[in-house]
């Protein structure tokens, strides 16, 4: 299983647009069942009045006072591929309700599915998908997120130790945390440095969003993490896909005046985009100069690649 690319499905919903901008009823719909997976519920979760309230409760906290359209997510939310909602008959349900009297008539409940379905069966799993959630879809409300129901990271930093799992069973849990944590890391670190960078690529200007997301950027590591450990955004650029590739090769790096230098060993083509068309020009800069790319680090980048 790629943990990345499955939760990676959480941020590319498709989402409808109203007067205030895209519809939140399917990340608040996905917090709830989220939240009821934690209380005991599931995998199979019921589709009643239980659920309701926690959606109406994270509708009012992220969202606003306005009450938001429950029944409208149950019947959209399928369509993403992850998520299915059954009868009591095990059927599919195919008919859109309005009611929690017409739900409860046809008894219905759901399930997580696929490759997500085994990530949110770990405390965990749920909690970097409930971070995955909020970062992405209510970027700036974390903070209320965490007063009304707690850390969203507290799962996470638990001991390992505290779990009751046979010997072979424990590695597993133990490495599939540390999975986690790893991809903790790197979301928060891709999240920083692409919005520090304005979601742009450093040295070309490509900005090219899809779905809400940007797959043409990458954030890098100015000294590789292997090195330095470091997932401080002032170790990290924004950069597409060909310049993250050439930066990473020492085809290019950054001067001390964040002026883009390029190798010397690089053969250049005829094309109008190589890379010499790029030497001297100064890098788009994070508007604080606080998280200006490290200095140091970018002195290391140079060194190792004798540029």
């Amino acid at each position: 299983m790629n943990l990345p690319a499955t939760l990676a499905t959480l941020t590319a919903l498709r989402q409808g647009g109203t007067a205030s901008g895209k519809a939140l009823h399917k990340p608040v719909l996905l917090l709830a069942l989220l939240e009821a997976m934690d209380a005991g519920a599931g995998p199979e979760i019921p589709i009643d009045g239980v659920l309701k309230q926690r959606f109406d409760a994270l509708w009012k906290l992220l969202v606003n006072d306005k009450p938001g359209t429950f029944f409208m997510p149950v019947y959209h939310l399928p369509t993403e591929g992850f998520w299915e909602v059954m009868t009591a008959g095990n059927q599919r349900a195919r008919k859109e309700y309005s009611s929690l009297k017409g739900a409860a008539a046809d008894g219905l409940w759901s399930r997580f599915t696929g490759d997500l379905a085994e990530v949110l069966t770990d405390p965990e799993g749920r909690a970097v998908a409930r971070m995955v959630l909020l970062k992405h879809y209510f970027k700036g409300k974390e903070l209320l997120f965490e007063a009304a129901y707690g850390s969203i990271d507290a799962v996470l930093v638990q001991e390992i130790a505290v779990h009751p799992y046979e010997k072979d069973s424990r590695f597993v849990h133990t490495v599939r945390v540390r999975e986690y944590q790893g991809f903790v890391r790197y979301w928060r670190f891709r999240q920083d440095v692409l919005g520090m960078y304005r979601f742009a690529c450093c040295m070309t200007g490509l900005k090219a969003e899809f779905f809400g997301n940007y797959p043409l950027l990458d954030a890098a590591h100015i000294e590789q993490h292997a090195f330095s450990g470091l997932d401080n955004p002032t170790n990290g650029l924004a950069l597409c896909k060909n310049m993250h590739a050439a930066f990473d090769n020492g085809m290019v790096s950054i001067s001390d005046d964040y002026r883009i230098l390029v190798s010397d060993k690089v053969k250049e083509s005829a094309s109008a985009h190589n890379l010499a068309s790029l030497v001297g020009q100064k890098i788009l800069l994070p508007t604080n100069e606080m998280l200006h790319p490290s200095p140091e680090r970018l002195a290391w980048h140079r060194e190792r690649w004798g540029l």
